[in-house]
């Protein structure tokens, strides 16, 4: 629950998973310049409420924090209550 007494959306929970990354990074500025991206794509995914799937897992790679908590609805399918067609293989 946020401090108005509703529940978080899915939205702003991406949201923060992308801030505490921007805050990683040292601000928006240098995370853009280790993402190679501009500032004005950070504020987008940021208005959007979600990074592209590329970016989340370079997101993770430099600053750890979990792509599946940076991405859309819909982008790990059904596979992303316990199998990450991303980064699992099969045997």
């Amino acid at each position: 629950m946020s401090g108005t007494g509703r529940a978080i959306t899915a939205n702003e929970k991406r949201v923060l998973a992308l801030d505490e990354a921007i805050a990683k990074a040292g601000g928006i500025v240098l995370f853009a310049a280790s993402m190679g991206a501009s500032c004005r794509q950070v504020y987008s995914w940021r208005a959007d409420g979600y990074v592209p799937i590329e970016r989340a897992i370079a997101i993770e790679a430099i600053f750890g924090v979990d792509h599946k908590r940076l991405v859309g609805p819909g982008v790990l399918g059904p596979w992303s209550g316990g199998f990450d067609v991303l980064t699992d293989e099969l045997d």
